[in-house]
């Protein structure tokens, strides 16, 4: 199978949320043959007893932008050695807003930009965003001196404990305003991990004496 298909299947089932049997029938196939395809590419198969119904104006929908990412009559979006303007298409493309594309290819680290995507990439990370948030907080850490240090530390020593993660100064749990961009930053995954919901005060007197905690 090629490797645009395979590339299509995960895109299918990751980012569209199609089942197995939605994604066979797409293929003129079985779906315990995509489970082992998905699962031969890394891709973990979650069981669900709930169904996932697609409608017709989303199979419409879907095909609609599969061609229009084909235009150029290359299978470069899916391919193994995309351009870079393409990468950017597929990105703009799996994004939740309608940003420009020109916009978007002028922050030149790709992989920096797709981290900061993903870091909100949960509903309850992104709550109340809209497009002209979105690009405020691209524009906001993508530049900040804080996030590059973290990120590129990381990026230096592969140690997913100093991986950048996003953190809510005022904990959601205590009733932070989702909006407001200055109530985040990023600390790295250990600190944020032994942090959880703890306000800002008391985490400073905590790190201040953390010695007393082991």
């Amino acid at each position: 199978m090629e490797k645009d298909e395979i590339n299509k299947m995960i895109f299918l089932y990751i980012d569209e949320k199609f089942s197995l049997r939605d994604i066979a029938k797409e293929f003129n196939t079985n779906h315990k043959k995509i489970s082992k395809i998905l699962r031969e590419n890394g891709i973990v198969i979650k069981r669900s007893n709930k169904k996932i119904v697609i409608s017709k104006e989303h199979r419409d929908k879907i095909s609609i932008k599969m061609k229009e990412l084909y235009l150029s009559g290359k299978k470069e979006p899916f391919g193994a050695n995309p351009t870079k303007e393409n990468l950017y298409k597929n990105m703009s493309y799996h994004l939740k807003y309608d940003v420009d594309l020109e916009w978007l290819m002028s922050f030149e680290d790709f992989e920096k930009l797709k981290f900061l995507n993903r870091s909100i990439g949960r509903q309850r990370d992104c709550k109340g965003f809209d497009i002209k948030l979105y690009m405020e907080y691209i524009e906001k850490f993508y530049y900040e001196e804080n996030f590059n240090r973290l990120y590129n530390k990381w990026k230096r020593t592969n140690d997913n404990n100093m991986k950048p993660s996003l953190d809510h100064i005022i904990p959601k749990s205590k009733g932070c305003d989702l909006k407001n961009l200055d109530n985040l930053r990023f600390l790295t995954w250990f600190e944020n991990r032994a942090k959880t919901n703890i306000d800002e005060e008391e985490w400073t007197k905590i790190k201040m004496n953390i010695n007393e905690y082991f």
